[in-house]
């Protein structure tokens, strides 16, 4: 976190119709977010977290997926229930549970329609093709069910585990696509998962996009996502998953290569349909600028204030709170005594005279 010290007043604004300054794109001139309304949720399939399989596959395993799909289809809507799901794998002699094969259902549902379309299948067929060669190392990382068979409490090997706190680190770990695929499937079988450290993985396009989708049900409150080849377009992803998700406190995205623009998608995210975000680490993003700080820091403040005061003054509501970014060292220093879970944004150095409080924590 870091403290700012408190700013001389702004200078005095052109009269009415004269020339504005410019500001920077996406910043008023005023220094807050320039942000475009909230999607609805029937645009939600239009969204950059919708994953796409049919282009992944091979012709002739798209044509053998499209039969077996068509097959069990039978009232020919262009989708499969759980109940036609349940028929098709019985029919391939395998019997999973009703529960199952809701959750099947849940993990591939990208478009909330709580049944699954050809594309949704043939991601369903790819993650089971995926569950059959993911190391039993990953599978015991994530797959909770596993972690107390026999033989498996006193694996004392350096393979990673998740800790008593629901805590696990795959930073180096995951480094091909593939392995981020297989983690993203099985996000869903570690309920008790609160923070996943992902750093020092080169994360791709695609890997990025499934992890994401996998998280937007999770309850994770810590995500680790420090030098991974991050861009402006995995933080717009990112920030469609903030958009859905209501309990992630910390993100570390430090040392990417995030711009203002993708920063200032994540400030609008935050500001329209996210108050869980508390602190956002961005150093090492050497195309984000003090303008784009500036304008996030109140977000996230106005997310601290709230998590702070929750239970003990119930009639304040600063779900919408406008807060002046000249006014956040008063309200934090009144209210929120800065402290290293503190809310806050970490971003690049600050310009020439700038002087941070000796009690900010790093």
């Amino acid at each position: 976190l870091v403290s700012r010290p408190a700013r001389s007043p702004p200078p005095t604004p052109p009269e009415r119709g004269g020339p504005q300054p410019p500001a920077p794109s996406g910043i008023s001139a005023r220094g807050t977010l320039s942000l475009s309304p909230t999607p609805s949720p029937s645009a939600l399939a239009a969204m950059s977290l919708i994953r796409e399989y049919e282009s992944k596959l091979p012709p002739d395993t798209l044509a053998k997926y499209r039969r077996t799909f068509d097959q069990f289809d039978r009232d020919g809507g262009g989708d499969v229930d759980v109940r036609e799901l349940g028929v098709m794998f019985r029919a391939l002699r395998q019997f999973p549970t009703d529960r199952e094969l809701q959750r099947m259902v849940e993990d591939v549902d990208d478009d909330g329609s709580r049944t699954v379309d050809f594309n949704e299948f043939c991601g369903l067929m790819l993650r089971l093709s995926r569950a059959k060669q993911t190391p039993r190392w990953l599978r015991l990382a994530l797959d909770e069910g596993l972690v107390h068979t026999q033989g498996d409490a006193d694996d004392t090997s350096d393979e990673p585990r998740m800790d008593a706190n629901g805590r696990l680190d795959l930073s180096g770990r995951l480094t091909t696509e593939d392995l981020q695929l297989m983690a993203a499937d099985l996000v869903s079988s570690a309920p008790s998962l609160r923070a996943l450290v992902l750093s020092a993985n080169p994360v791709s396009a695609d890997g990025f996009v499934h992890i994401a989708a996998a998280l937007l049900r999770s309850k994770l409150h810590t995500l680790g996502l420090a030098h991974c080849a991050l861009g402006d377009t995995q933080a717009g992803q990112l920030a469609e998953m903030l958009r859905l998700n209501s309990t992630i406190t910390h993100i570390d995205l430090r040392d990417n290569q995030i711009t203002d623009r993708g920063l200032l998608e994540i400030g609008a995210a935050i500001r329209e349909a996210n108050n869980s975000l508390q602190v956002l680490r961005i150093k090492g993003n050497r195309g984000v600028g003090v303008e784009a700080l500036t304008a996030l820091e109140p977000l996230l403040l106005r997310n601290s204030l709230a998590s702070a005061i929750d239970g003990q003054l119930p009639d304040v509501q600063l779900g919408n709170a406008q807060l002046d970014p000249l006014h956040a060292p008063a309200i934090r220093a009144a209210l929120l005594p800065l402290t290293p879970d503190g809310g806050g944004v970490e971003g690049p150095a600050r310009p020439a005279g700038y002087v941070p409080d000796a009690s900010a924590a790093a």
